[in-house]
C-alpha cells in the first residue's frame, strides 16, 4: 500500500521496501494500460483515496477529495523508475525532490511539487506492508 501526505503546498509519498515495488509494478502497468489505478492511505489519518495515473506529454494534478489524478509523462516515469530503484539500493531517496506537476485545479502558473520518502520507522496502518 502507498503511503501519501498533503502539506506545505506538496505531495508526498512515502515508501518502504515493499510499496516501492508495488509502485514500480504500477510504472509498468501505466506504460502497457496508458492509465491505471492504485490505492493509496493518508499518513496521518489513514483516510484511503485513489490514485489515477495517466500517460501524457507533461505533468499535470487533479485533486479532489477521495482521488488524485495524476498525469505523468514518459520522462518522468523514467526518472520515478531511477529513483525507486535507488531506493530499493540504498535504502533512502537523494534528492526527495521528484516532479513539478501543474495543478489542473488552480488557474495558471500553480504547480505542486511531489516528493518520494522513505516512511518514517513510527508509522504503522493496516494494510500496510
Amino acid at each position: 500500500m502507498i503511503l501519501y501526505n498533503i502539506e506545505f503546498g506538496g505531495l508526498f509519498f512515502y515508501f518502504n521496501k515493499g510499496s516501492a515495488v508495488v509502485f514500480l509494478d504500477t510504472i509498468k502497468r501505466i506504460r502497457s494500460l496508458e492509465e491505471h489505478s492504485e490505492e493509496a492511505i493518508n499518513i496521518d489519518d489513514g483516510k484511503k483515496i485513489v490514485l489515477e495515473f495517466f500517460l501524457k506529454n507533461n505533468e499535470e494534478i487533479y485533486m479532489r477529495k477521495n482521488k488524485i489524478d495524476i498525469y505523468i509523462s514518459e520522462e518522468a516515469l523514467e526518472y520515478a523508475v531511477y529513483k525507486l530503484n535507488e531506493f530499493l539500493k540504498n535504502g533512502y531517496f537523494s534528492p526527495a525532490e521528484f516532479y513539478a506537476f501543474e495543478d489542473r485545479k488552480k488557474k495558471k502558473n500553480k504547480t505542486i511539487d511531489v516528493y518520494f520518502m522513505e516512511t518514517p520507522s513510527d508509522v504503522l496502518h493496516p494494510n500496510v506492508q
